[in-house]
């Protein structure tokens, strides 16, 4: 079984070893870079299932930015940050991010990590499978059995 992959950028070398280690026991494999730049080049030419962007809040302005490129390629972003920049609701409704304050504890991100991947991978069956009352609509709308038994029905009598 592939295990789902995370993209931590991490210029705080303590946090990014206690993160990754707690990522990796709740199932994930764990992709490490120190500079923000690099790591979301890295997002946009190898996409994980989630960036992990752990900085501080005078950095916000240029990471947030970055949010409109993973979401062309369709990856969700978790911004550890203080408490100032988890505060600001408008870029979380702009595109697939989700925040969570300083301090985070390394349990609390594996888990907020797995459920943000659990939700993707749901989003995505359900948008890969097709609506068996809309395929049945479909039918009806498009001309299916009932309008061509009519027809034949109607050319009989005649």
């Amino acid at each position: 079984m592939i295990r789902p992959t995370v993209l931590l950028i991490s210029g705080v070398t303590e946090s990014a070893a206690a993160f990754q280690r707690a990522l990796e026991e709740a199932g994930l494999s764990v992709r490490i870079e120190r500079d923000g730049l690099n790591g979301m080049r890295q997002a946009l030419d190898d996409p994980p299932d989630l960036v992990v962007l752990d900085f501080a809040a005078d950095e916000a302005p240029d990471v947030l930015r970055s949010r409109r490129a993973l979401r062309q390629v369709g990856v969700p972003l978790l911004v550890l940050a203080s408490g100032e920049v988890a505060g600001d609701e408008r870029p979380a409704r702009e595109a697939d991010v989700s925040f969570l304050a300083a301090p985070v504890r390394a349990d609390q991100l594996a888990t907020e990590a797995r459920q943000i991947i659990e939700r993707r991978a749901r989003t995505r069956e359900r948008a890969d499978t097709p609506d068996d009352r809309s395929a049945a609509s479909g039918r009806l709308r498009s001309g299916g059995e009932s309008q061509g038994r009519r027809a034949g029905n109607n050319a009989a009598r005649s």
